[in-house]
């Protein structure tokens, strides 16, 4: 489509310069938008399925009565049902059902014994449980600290 600029009273070297200046504005705007994609690169597609693991492992950190046990199976190696039933003053039904997603999710380890089966953490996830461990004993220290 072409426009008449001499009906606008605009000469043809007015009309040649706004040419020039069109395409100048053109390929900078072209420049301008492939150095964007060069600082803002696209994302990588990733498949949600991929997560499933991971939001387990945090879902079944995301209790506090779980956290408990966790720290009682830290500070004593295994631990069974009764002896959690009896330091969280929880129902067996409730804490079994913890167990279980604790177990689910590969924070924790079975041990069949003849009597009982026991729950210890899982090394695998060590390195992810520290900075727990690390603010518990915090806080442990910080009331030791106050009864004294």
């Amino acid at each position: 489509m072409e426009i008449n600029l001499a009906f606008y009273g605009i000469s043809n070297i007015w009309h040649k310069c706004l040419l020039d200046i069109l395409k100048y504005l053109d390929i900078n705007y072209i420049n301008m938008t492939a150095q964007q994609e060069d600082i803002y690169p696209s994302l990588a597609p990733l498949e949600i399925k991929d997560f499933e693991g991971p939001a387990e492992i945090y879902q079944a950190l995301s209790s506090k009565i779980r956290l408990a046990m966790i720290y009682l199976m830290k500070k004593y190696g295994k631990v069974y049902a009764q002896q959690l039933m009896e330091a969280l003053d929880i129902s067996q039904p409730s804490i079994t059902s913890h167990l279980n997603k604790l177990y689910r999710s590969g924070i924790v380890t079975r041990d069949e014994g003849k009597k009982f089966t026991f729950y210890l953490i899982n090394t695998k996830y060590t390195f992810l449980l520290e900075p727990f461990f690390r603010e518990i004993q915090d806080i442990e220290e910080s009331k030791k600290g106050i009864q004294l």
